[in-house]
């Protein structure tokens, strides 16, 4: 057996949260905290045997920084366990995932847990006029999200700035992905979800979370964001969302969800040393 084979022994996640969902209660830290428990719980593992915990995030708010590291001390990890977070924006949490794979490979440690986070209904909106003094007259209030998705475009190119929707319409048009391929492409993984929620195909990845709210407690441990009964009729009236003449709609584009995963990261012989 190679003795650097890396293997997974642990892949969960929450279900995926709606914008001002579900999951709008759970800041990220906290849910990415339930999951490293779980992981934990699930695997029995000693948690003082974790290497790192190394977690993406797009999205990180200024009281829960390295939301990673907050994550691991609020799930009762040790503190002399390691943790970050990364952000290669939509990527991170695949490149949370990578980074693992490559510290057991590079010999750095042997257990990692690697995932990511986002919490996107609780970005923040900001005043950032006011910290020095707005003065006289009216001030903007600045949507976190939006800034969010010009992703530095901003900085780099004030007077062509755009947000990540029209680098979807970048792509399509620089590959030739019709409005139609796009449709029927999201009407497939949408009808898709329905049906392997419908049939319970997701139970076995989803950690249920406890949801309490004004009105009533409940448990959250389905996907709420794709559209039962979903149709290409349906999708075909949807106006273009970034651009006049665009390709790119609200139904087949990517949403702006709440949710954590986590999976556990080894060798192939320290997975059959802690069993």
């Amino acid at each position: 057996m190679d003795s650097k084979e890396v293997v997974i022994c642990y892949a969960k996640r929450t279900a995926i949260g709606s914008f001002g969902g579900s999951l709008l209660p759970y800041r990220a830290s906290k849910l990415l905290s339930l999951m490293i428990k779980d992981c934990v719980e699930s695997t029995g593992i000693d948690p003082s045997v974790i290497s790192d915990i190394k977690s993406g995030c797009c999205n990180e708010s200024s009281d829960e920084m390295n939301v990673a590291r907050v994550a691991s001390i609020m799930a009762g990890i040790p503190n002399e366990v390691p943790a970050m977070t990364i952000n290669r924006v939509c990527t991170s949490a695949m490149e949370a995932v990578r980074a693992g794979m490559v510290d057991i490979l590079a010999g750095h440690g042997d257990v990692v847990l690697a995932g990511g986070v986002e919490s996107m209904s609780n970005i923040p909106y900001y005043l950032p006029s006011a910290r020095f003094g707005a003065r006289l007259g009216n001030k903007e209030m600045v949507c976190g999200i939006t800034e969010g998705l010009y992703a530095g475009s901003k900085i780099l190119a004030p007077q062509d700035s755009y947000i990540m929707g029209m680098t979807a319409e970048f792509i399509a048009e620089k590959y030739s992905i019709t409005r139609q391929m796009q449709d029927e492409e999201a009407l497939r993984s949408q009808n898709n979800a329905e049906n392997s929620t419908i049939n319970g195909r997701f139970k076995d990845e989803i950690v249920p979370v406890e949801v309490k709210t004004r009105k009533k407690t409940y448990v959250f441990e389905k996907d709420e964001h794709f559209r039962p009964g979903q149709s290409m009729e349906a999708l075909q009236k949807l106006r273009p969302a970034f651009k006049k003449d665009g390709t790119v709609t609200a139904g087949n584009a990517s949403g702006i969800n709440d949710g954590a995963c986590i999976i556990l990261l080894t060798t192939a012989v320290k997975a059959q040393e802690l069993g």
